[in-house]
C-alpha cells in the first residue's frame, strides 16, 4: 500500500466550544491525531500497534466557529 488517503468531515458542534466562543483548538488537533493514527495502521495491516512519536508544527491559520464544516485529510506516500 504505497499510498493511503484518509478523509473525514465533521460538523463542529456547541459542546467543544472554547471560553471564547470558537471551537477548541484541543478538540481539532485530536481529530487530527486520530486520523493520522489510523492512516499508519493502515500500513501495517493490523499487525502492528503504531507509536506517536512527535508532531511537528500545527498552525491555527483562522478560528473555527461552531456550526462549521471541518474536512480533516491524511494524506501518506510512504514507500
Amino acid at each position: 500500500m504505497p499510498e493511503t488517503t484518509l478523509r473525514k468531515t465533521m460538523l463542529m458542534h456547541y459542546q467543544d466550544m472554547n471560553i471564547h466562543g470558537k471551537i477548541f483548538g484541543g478538540y481539532i488537533m485530536r481529530e487530527a491525531v486520530d486520523l493520522a493514527w489510523v492512516a499508519v495502521s493502515m500500513h501495517g495491516g493490523g499487525r502492528d500497534y503504531p507509536e506517536f512519536i512527535k508532531m511537528a508544527d500545527f498552525v491555527f491559520l483562522n478560528p473555527v466557529d461552531v456550526g462549521s464544516v471541518a474536512i480533516f485529510e491524511c494524506i501518506s506516500d510512504l514507500e
